[in-house]
């Protein structure tokens, strides 16, 4: 008999989740059909996958069961990220043993995950950026004891906030990468000491993006520090206050994005690192050196003053 959390499922059903028997010979298939929601709770969570993806939480109307049946008709198959514990880009890169069995065979890593890696003790959450080092006297002594890594709620809460702002007018929900968000932390992290779009080694703020190799032409970047960490009040200021970031917010041509935050001395700083993910070559590139026309995007509102 089907699990009644599967019979609403109308969708393409999941192709059966298997796994290389050479390798993993004591990994047992899964479909959709036999699973039942705890069997997948190592990878995916409602609230989560909500925040993640709110064009798909919109989409079901929130509800918990049409998001799973989502994630495992859909998502997995797409590569979506369904739990803040597990990503499966992350767990792709790590471990050759797994790339040299399963390919680009995205669907069998979920699976080893939930049946042998987990017990394994094997990971797949991107390990934190190192904490930033300094001697200036300005950073001596202050407070870096708060935490910064993938399971800091409000980074993924200002990232939901700024996705459903996008869909609710009509603009498409940005997806992101380890990378990106890599990135985006470093910019936090940087900005506690030195709250400026030029970075401590008095590079432009996009250079994070070349240092953790981002493809982009066109970028933008963020920033925000407040005495507390209310996702709302930054999205007011955004979208009702602000012209030119609600035009950045939703223009551009975005289609990454990637969320940092970090507390010190009691002020919340954030980053938000925005791409189109494109590199390929403009004119004027040089393709011989790899030197890639970088621009920043400008708003309407930019251009028009500058046309002044």
């Amino acid at each position: 008999m089907k699990n009644k959390m599967f019979q609403k499922i109308v969708a393409r059903p999941v192709a059966a989740l298997l796994v290389a028997g050479t390798l993993f010979g004591g990994v047992q298939p899964i479909s959709a059909e036999a699973a039942v929601p705890a069997e997948f709770a190592l990878i995916f969570n409602a609230d989560f996958y909500a925040s993640k993806y709110p064009d798909v939480a919109a989409a079901c109307g929130g509800d918990e069961t049409l998001m799973l049946n989502h994630f495992v008709n859909f998502g997995i198959a797409e590569g979506r990220q369904g739990s803040a514990d597990f990503d499966v880009k992350v767990y792709m890169s790590k471990y050759p043993d797994l790339q040299a069995a399963f390919g680009n065979d995205i669907t069998s890593y979920y699976v080893h995950y939930m049946t042998v890696g987990k017990a394994e003790g094997r990971t797949a959450v991107a390990a934190a950026p190192a904490a930033p080092k300094t001697t200036t006297a300005a950073n001596s002594g202050s407070d870096m004891s708060d935490t910064k890594n993938m399971d800091d709620h409000l980074r993924w809460e200002l990232q939901a906030a700024i996705n459903t702002y996008r869909t609710n007018n009509h603009a498409v929900a940005l997806d992101n990468s380890t990378a990106i968000i890599d990135a985006a932390q470093i910019r936090a992290d940087e900005l506690t000491y030195k709250y400026d779009r030029i970075r401590p080694d008095d590079r432009n703020g996009d250079s994070v993006l070349d240092d953790k190799n981002c493809p982009r032409h066109y970028y933008r970047e963020l920033l925000y520090r407040s005495g507390n960490g209310n996702v709302s009040e930054i999205m007011d200021e955004w979208t009702k206050a602000n012209a030119d970031v609600k035009n950045v917010l939703l223009y551009g041509g975005w289609r990454q994005i990637g969320v940092g935050h970090r507390v010190a001395n009691g002020v919340h700083y954030w980053a938000v690192e925005l791409t189109d993910g494109d590199n390929v070559l403009k004119e004027g590139s040089d393709s011989a050196s790899g030197n890639y026309l970088r621009e920043r995007y400008r708003t309407p509102l930019e251009i028009s003053r500058e046309d002044k």
